[in-house]
């Protein structure tokens, strides 16, 4: 018998959107005041969603999330409600992109050993951008 490799839920987005929209009807419909639908950003979040626990996460996700909605349609918070951000915590996009930078940068040199030549390349940026970017971010390795 020939076995048919089927890819993770997290590697097929739209097929995470196509599941959660053919579980929620039945499921919204036990609802004691149905929601009127999904909004477009809640799908969005789905397909942003890597899906670890594939459908049955994703079903468990969607029950959990009508059993507390309490907007007209179903919200990301909804769905993931661990997801919160703090009014405080809130990044201006400047510092989230930063953070993002000097993160990837971490990783690639952790991933060269500290190489800034490779770490650049794969990068795709100058030796001295690098440079100049881990001096910003106070980014420190043994081959300097």
């Amino acid at each position: 018998m020939q076995q048919l490799p089927v890819p993770p839920l997290g590697s097929r987005p739209e097929d995470a959107v196509w599941l959660m929209q053919q579980l929620f009807g039945d499921m919204n419909a036990a609802r004691p005041e149905p929601l009127q639908g999904i909004s477009p950003i809640c799908e969005e979040a789905v397909r942003a969603h890597d899906w670890p626990g594939g459908g049955r996460e994703l079903r468990s996700r969607l029950q959990r999330g009508l059993e507390t909605a309490s907007g007209e349609q179903l919200q990301p918070l909804d769905i993931f409600p661990e997801s919160v951000v703090q009014p405080d915590a809130v990044q201006t996009l400047a510092e989230a992109r930063e953070a993002a930078e000097k993160a990837q940068i971490i990783d690639t040199l952790a991933l060269t050993n500290g190489q800034i030549a490779k770490a650049a390349g794969l990068l795709k940026v100058s030796r001295t951008t690098l440079w100049e970017k881990m001096q910003k971010f106070g980014i420190v390795t043994g081959s300097e």
